[in-house]
């Protein structure tokens, strides 16, 4: 039986943080992919609502708030994301911050 992720410990399981590298494309321009970049136990800790600064990248994504993948936000939260919207990924435990971001 699956365990659902809200009853789930986060911290115990391998974590692995991936951010977006830039590449030439074939016909000019550039492609981004998410390229790992550190893997370990207890590098993140869940985002709280008020730690969410527009424009700052310092906030990862846990999609669907599974698994062992997290992705760096590129550029942060837009400025003119809807407040409820970021409130609701928070609120799933879908947003991580590093475990000394604040300190």
């Amino acid at each position: 039986m699956k365990q659902s992720h809200y009853n789930q410990d986060s911290q115990d399981n391998e974590m692995i943080l991936y951010k977006i590298e830039w590449s030439p494309a074939r016909y000019g321009g550039k492609v981004g992919n998410n390229k790992p970049f550190e893997k370990g136990k207890n590098l993140l800790r869940p985002a709280k609502l008020k730690e969410i600064i527009p424009e700052k990248e310092d906030y990862f994504l846990r999609p669907n708030g599974e698994g062992d993948k997290y992705y760096l936000l590129l550029d942060g939260f837009h400025r003119k994301t809807d407040y409820n919207s970021i409130k609701q990924f928070v609120e799933a435990k879908m947003v991580y911050v590093k475990k000394d971001y604040g300190k």
